[in-house]
């Protein structure tokens, strides 16, 4: 007893002196960070402020650096936090944390009590002002929404269905006693019924903040000091690219310039001509497509600039200038260039090419999420061009880029324009051999062909090529490609690719993809829509609801109303059309007695404004609202919403960049609709190949197992090591030693374990008959009581339960090498006759056998595990490769139904090689429809 407690305590002075070594000695983390500031981010929206500190050092062993927020010093919520490696500490001397966008806020699912930061010193500052994250206590998180700005996002079905109106009535005292009322419907909800609440900081408001550090023993700084910030909504970020290009036969200004990188607060874009008195005049206004990306050209008709500015002669282009301003929601204006620069004229044959063949369709086989956009001819690139050591040979790899109408179905390459090195690729595998016949010191060419895929397409024009340039480089020892690029080349490679769509419901087109001069085809997600955004809401303490806004945007109507909107209540928008009748007469009223023309033509164009409001109307909002019931009228409204907002129209422009692009026309689909809905599918039609292979799978199922119960015998190749199970249990019984099982180090989940388990069985009813011992030690905690039972089991139908032994079955460790210690350790103290290894095994699996072939042990291996099987085939007796593990069970069981889907299986595996021959026979005589059958992906 005391020679184990002098190993017990020198093991733990050991363990002691490892971690010493390693880490070092952990320094008590008694240090307030330093230094913590507070700076407002700049060209944002005023919704982020920068924290910056100095770190503490890398003896404190910190692993993480937690920030903490509030509107005031004496209450601050965790907010995030920094990990940090405690061994390497913080190389740098300052450490920052952006506090920007828009930040978790309370779901449903936070903590239901405000509770203070664990692990604080009692009387310390952290203590009494630091709090965990924020609860779902609406006494707590209400109050605190007016100091924010708020997003809330909740989900579609709960907005439309399940939400309980309720009008809220607001009275004001203006300064001459008057007193205005406005009545307001909200939609109320439960926070459960929320999906989550976001936050951002608001503009002008201050905000404190404070870090503490918590080191690897978890325990926490002493709290910095708190440092506060305001946010400030500074003025757009300047651009970094403007150009203004002026198309003169094309009567037309073409504008190009760069993204800002914060786009969070942008309202518009707008360019100005500066006359020849320097005098600014605004020719063109855009909405940014906030949230999404914003086009970053524009065309302007010199028609539209002449209605603007009057004076405009576009014969002198050379008296104008040009600038663009970026203005955000707070009318901030940044321009894009100190000075304004003049207009580079060219005519419309300066302009590239426009992709030609444009097509818009709905992406097959999916779930009725994606759209394909695709264009042009089809495009091979040259990726790498390789010659052997004695220049015999060069190796082409290559690349193509195809679409939907085009695909390609050979390449034809010839070098330098000569039938000799002609060659065509009919199994396009991206690589492609020629025999040097030239001299490969020489600048080369190597020109493409295509031949498509028939689809009642126009087929491509008989001179249709693209040629690449290469030269061998004796210095770099390498072949250099399209350097310098050819006039093609050059043309291919100073343009790309922008996509533009809208939607139904929207009035500015978004920039969905940048393709580059390589690409032909691009898949758009068109996401379905989830949930729905909303402001601060307000609360009702009393009720525990949250009330939001109660409007749907339904469709982009005549261009007047970009966001035509609907209530979601019949009730509400009864009360409105009565507020708007009534406005309507009290009108009407003041037109009788006006006399001043100008008031006159104001009051009849607000009449005529709210008139129109009221009785035109789109057709489908129409037949909404005259159903009785909110939940049908929203049934339709909702799903009119969800149609036109994935209902998309595009066009591709071709540009440098630089104010030299050109237009596809807006493509319309052969029904003559511009926008195009993705719709669902219900077959994946390229899996039909593989709808085929399961059919014809299930059916040899069925007639292999119909034939074994009716008795036909079925064959089965001999195993080896199956066969000699009898004899190694045998063995072990005339020798009156045990059996060892290791049934794999995997879990049940694994097919090996399940195989080998099924082996278990059977060994175990054999050693139950002949009364000998079986010893099966498990790794894994599940796959335990499975291999009782089994064996417990196979006692039974051997009719000799009263030898089952429970311990026989046991768990020794879940540790890899500890597991494989133990077995071995049985394997010497037992003196083991057999050892069994069915399963999944991985560096072990020498260990174990290495030392059951030293015992002079039978052994058989089965395992499926490819990088194992050397090991076991070397140590072994016998070894079950692969399949063979899970033939085992039926060459065992003799079952009809494991010996059905056994042959089942051997004839598919024929079929398959079948098919493979097939294909290659095919491929090489260049008939590749065969191949084609067969999906690629």
């Amino acid at each position: 007893m005391k020679v184990c407690s002098k190993f017990g305590l020198l093991l733990l002075m050991l363990t002691l002196l490892l971690v010493g070594s390693a880490f070092g000695e952990i320094v008590p983390n008694n240090e307030a960070v330093e230094d913590l500031k507070v700076e407002n981010v700049p060209h944002d929206d005023g919704g982020g402020l920068m924290l910056s500190w100095k770190p503490l050092p890398k003896e404190k062993r910190i692993i993480e650096y937690r920030i903490y927020r509030g509107y005031t010093p004496d209450s601050l919520f965790y907010i995030g936090k920094i990990p940090v490696d405690a061994k390497m500490g913080v190389a740098a001397d300052t450490m920052k944390y952006v506090d920007q966008g828009w930040t978790f806020f309370v779901d449903a699912t936070s903590r239901a009590k405000l509770k203070h930061e664990k692990g604080q010193k009692k009387g310390t500052k952290g203590a009494e002002i630091l709090f965990r994250t924020v609860p779902r206590d609406m006494k707590i998180y209400g109050p605190m929404m007016d100091h924010y700005r708020m997003l809330i996002v909740i989900p579609d079905k709960e907005y439309m269905y399940h939400t309980k109106m309720r009008e809220f009535t607001d009275i004001d005292t203006t300064e001459d006693g008057t007193v205005d009322t406005t009545s307001t419907i909200l939609a109320g909800m439960k926070l459960e019924q929320v999906k989550y609440i976001l936050t951002k900081l608001t503009v002008g408001k201050e905000y404190y903040y404070a870090i503490q550090a918590l080191n690897m023993n978890r325990s926490a700084s002493p709290l910095s000091e708190i440092a506060s910030g305001q946010t400030t909504d500074d003025p757009p970020e300047k651009l970094k690219e403007f150009y203004a290009v002026a198309v003169a036969d094309k009567e037309q200004m073409q504008f190009e310039w760069s993204l800002p990188v914060f786009t969070d607060d942008q309202k518009q874009f707008n360019i100005y001509l500066y006359d020849e008195f320097d005098d600014q005049h605004l020719i063109y206004t855009r909405p940014d497509a906030y949230p999404y990306t914003p086009q970053t050209n524009a065309i302007v008709p010199y028609d539209s600039i002449a209605a603007r500015f009057e004076a405009f002669n576009s014969a002198n282009m050379k008296w104008y200038r040009f600038n663009m301003g970026e203005q955000d929601r707070q009318d901030q204006e940044t321009l894009a260039k100190d000075e304004p620069i003049p207009a580079e004229s060219i005519k419309s044959a300066d302009l590239p090419k426009p992709p030609v063949y444009f097509t818009v369709k709905d992406q097959p086989n999916d779930k009725g999420d994606q759209l394909q956009v695709f264009f042009d001819y089809p495009y091979y690139g040259l990726s790498k061009l390789t010659y052997n050591d004695a220049f015999t040979k060069l190796t082409v790899n290559y690349f193509i880029s195809e679409n939907s109408m085009y695909e390609v179905t050979r390449l034809i390459l010839t070098i330098n324009d000569t039938t000799k090195t002609e060659k065509t690729e009919y199994v396009l595998d991206n690589k492609l051999d020629f025999k040097v016949n030239w001299d490969y010191t020489q600048p080369m060419e190597i020109k493409g062909t295509f031949v498509c895929k028939q689809k009642g397409q126009e087929p491509l024009p008989e001179n249709f090529a693209i040629t690449h340039t290469f030269t061998f480089d004796p210095v770099l020892q390498l072949v250099v490609i399209d350097y310098p690029p050819n006039e093609q080349m050059k043309e291919f490679q100073d343009y790309y690719f922008q996509v533009y769509k809208i939607n139904h419901t929207s009035d500015v087109y978004r920039y969905a993809k940048e393709l580059s001069f390589r690409e032909r085809e691009y898949v758009d997600k068109v996401s379905y829509e989830t949930v729905q955004f909303r402001g601060r809401p307000r609360f009702s303490l009393e009720e525990k609801r949250l009330y939001f806004s109660t409007y749907l945007s339904i469709v982009n109507y005549k261009d007047q109303y970009p966001f035509y909107t609907q209530a979601i209540y019949l009730d509400q928008l009864k009360q409105q059309n009565e507020e708007i009748r009534a406005e309507i007469t009290k009108l009407q009223k003041d037109l009788e007695t006006e006399t001043d023309p100008e008031k006159i033509e104001e009051t009849e164009n607000r009449i005529a404004l709210y008139t129109d409001f009221i009785e035109d109307k789109p057709e489908i909002v129409k037949e909404a609202n005259q159903l009785k019931s909110d939940k049908e009228r929203m049934k339709l409204l909702y799903k009119t919403h969800c149609t036109n907002i994935r209902s998309f129209k595009y066009y591709i422009r071709k540009t440098d960049g630089q104010g030299h692009f050109i237009d596809t026309p807006v493509y319309i689909a052969p029904n003559g609709e511009q926008y195009i809905l993705p719709k669902q599918n219900w077959f994946n039609n390229d899996e039909i190949i593989t709808l085929t292979a399961v059919l014809v799978f299930a059916a040899l199922v069925f007639f292999m197992i119909k034939a074994a119960r009716k008795g036909k015998r079925l064959y089965i190749r001999p195993i080896a090591g199956i066969q000699e199970i009898d004899n190694a249990i045998g063995r072990a019984t005339e020798m009156g030693r045990p059996i060892l099982f290791v049934p794999g180090l995997s879990g049940i989940s694994d097919v090996a374990t399940l195989a080998g388990l099924a082996i278990l069985s059977k060994v175990a009813k054999k050693a139950a008959e002949y009364d000998t011992r079986i010893l099966v030690p498990c790794r894994d905690f599940i796959v335990l009581p499975i291999a009782q039972e089994i064996v417990k089991e196979a006692h039974y139908e051997a009719g000799r339960p009263d030898t089952y032994d429970k311990n026989s079955v046991f768990f020794i460790t879940q540790a890899q090498f500890a597991f494989v210690a133990g077995v071995n350790g049985i394997m010497i103290r037992e003196k083991t006759a057999t050892n069994f290894y069915m399963g999944m095994f991985w560096a072990e699996s020498l260990l174990m056998t290495e030392t059951g072939s030293a015992t002079g042990a039978i052994q058989i291996a089965g395992t499926d595990a490819v990088n194992q099987l050397p090991f076991f085939i070397t140590t072994c007796d016998y070894t079950l490769i692969g399949e063979e593990l899970y033939a085992a069970s039926a060459y065992l069981s003799k079952q009809p139904l494991i010996l059905g889907t056994l042959k089942a299986q051997d004839y598919m595996k024929l079929i398959i090689v079948i098919s493979v021959v097939i294909g290659t026979i095919l491929s090489t005589v260049h008939l590749t429809f065969f191949m084609n059958w067969f999906p690629t992906k």
